[in-house]
């Protein structure tokens, strides 16, 4: 019987049967496309909808800004009537003249030019433009929060690939070890050196890991048609993962709480809705100042009529001035706003202080936990060495007959799950480094 190729061998050439997997994983579907991390992040950066939908209300808010300030200069209109008229018209005066017309016309033209500018009104039209400002800086953090969230779920979606694509390799390995068992144990039972229940748990523990193998690829199906939504690519789009899961250095928590402070999109977002609340109450109660105004009129009027007192008329001029208005009594509705406002300006304030205690408990439970899971990976690295090791002298002993067939499995089956732990680890480890620079306002690439 040749000699077949043997586990331990199968794991020092991992790389090499992860880029074939990935190449051939979905049998009769597209090429997979290589796709790196930064590839990813950049293409759901370019198309994902909800970014979009978030920049374009962000468009909208710049817009709005660059009304408000075009308000605080003159406003100017122009208006042009001109009517037309054909009167039948019988008309007695007391002097006992009588004067009938039939079929008159009359033409009057109107030609108007009117300008107004508010010159004081408390400072509320310069508060005014403070407000969209604000508003627009609220719009550009809400779309940096859905750019970081949306990064987020693209690099745990593409790290969740990485993971299933390395797992599917050493459950196919598993399978190829089953399948070489099978034989090992049919030879054993031909040459009478075995037993036909060897040869059954053997047949078993191969479908079990058949069984896996199409969990696995079911998980990375699905996994990958995540990735593609938050892409905006086609769902059956396929693509190899270039990267493998590296881990960055251990982060200070000193540094991150730091940078937490000054750069957490919703923390700063929080605190520039009590700006708005503070803006609002200051504009209700600028409502109490007079607004004063110049106004100027340029009229321009023409009459031509065939019946009537006047045949011919033509005037022009300019009128200006200077307008005055101060709300005296509403009903006291002016006062229940401003109470409001108040009371929306301590509401912003309670739930920012509330959203800060929330996120510095966030960061401190997520730093904790990336502490230990860091300290469980290492531990997990090492536990594989020894699986890997226990592993191979547990398949030497069974070609040779010195091991039964279950203890053979035992050992594999050890191995397997300390693999599955290592990798599940790495993964969490990473999911947490996210999660930490997400926290900190540093997942943006610069």
């Amino acid at each position: 019987m040749p000699e077949k190729t043997s586990f331990m061998a199968k794991i020092s050439s991992f790389t090499a049967i992860l880029l074939i997997v990935a190449a051939a994983l979905f049998t009769g579907k597209m090429a997979a496309q290589p796709l790196t991390a930064s590839e990813a992040v950049s293409r759901a950066l370019d198309k994902n909808y909800s970014i979009q939908l978030a920049r374009m209300n962000e468009e909208i808010l710049t817009n709005n800004l660059q009304a408000g300030k075009l308000s605080l200069l003159p406003e100017a209109n122009a208006g042009l009537v001109q009517s037309n008229s054909i009167t039948n018209s019988n008309q007695e005066y007391l002097s006992g003249q009588i004067s009938e017309k039939t079929g008159a016309k009359a033409h009057s033209t109107n030609v108007s030019a009117t300008a107004s500018w508010t010159l004081f009104d408390g400072g509320r039209m310069f508060n005014a433009l403070r407000i969209l400002k604000k508003q627009l800086a609220a719009g550009q953090l809400e779309t940096r929060i859905q750019v970081e969230n949306t990064i987020a779920s693209v690099l745990a979606t593409y790290y969740n690939i990485v993971q299933l694509r390395q797992r599917l390799v050493w459950i196919q390995d598993a399978v190829a070890v089953d399948e070489e068992r099978v034989a090992i144990a049919s030879d054993k039972l031909q040459l009478g050196a075995g037993s036909g229940l060897d040869v059954l748990q053997a047949r078993v523990d191969l479908n079990t890991d058949k069984s896996a193998l199409l969990g696995f690829q079911n998980q990375l199906n699905d996994a990958v048609i995540q990735l593609n939504l938050l892409m905006a690519a086609p769902a059956r789009e396929l693509m190899v993962p270039a990267d493998s899961i590296e881990l960055m250095p251990s982060p200070s928590f000193d540094l991150l709480y730091a940078a937490m402070d000054t750069s957490n999109a919703s923390l700063l977002l929080s605190r520039t809705d009590i700006e708005l609340a503070e803006l609002s109450l200051k504009d209700l109660r600028r409502k109490r100042y007079p607004v004063i105004g110049l106004n100027s009129a340029y009229v321009f009027n023409k009459l031509e009529s065939e019946s009537g007192f006047l045949k011919y008329s033509k005037s022009s001029g300019l009128n200006y001035g200077l307008s005055a208005s101060l709300s005296l009594f509403n009903g006291s509705d002016l006062n229940r706003q401003i109470s409001n406002a108040r009371t929306s300006l301590d509401a912003s304030q309670l739930r920012y202080t509330s959203f800060r205690a929330t996120l510095d408990a966030e960061l401190i439970s997520n730093f904790d936990a990336y502490s230990n899971k860091s300290q469980a990976y290492q531990l997990e690295k090492s536990n594989l060495e020894t699986a890997r090791r226990n592993f191979k002298i547990s398949a030497e002993r069974y070609r040779l007959g010195g091991l039964s067939g279950f203890e053979y499995r035992e050992a594999q089956t050890k191995l397997l799950q300390s693999y599955d732990r290592y990798i599940t680890t790495r993964f969490e480890v990473r999911l947490l480094e996210i999660e930490l620079m997400r926290l900190s306002g540093k997942l943006l690439p610069d």
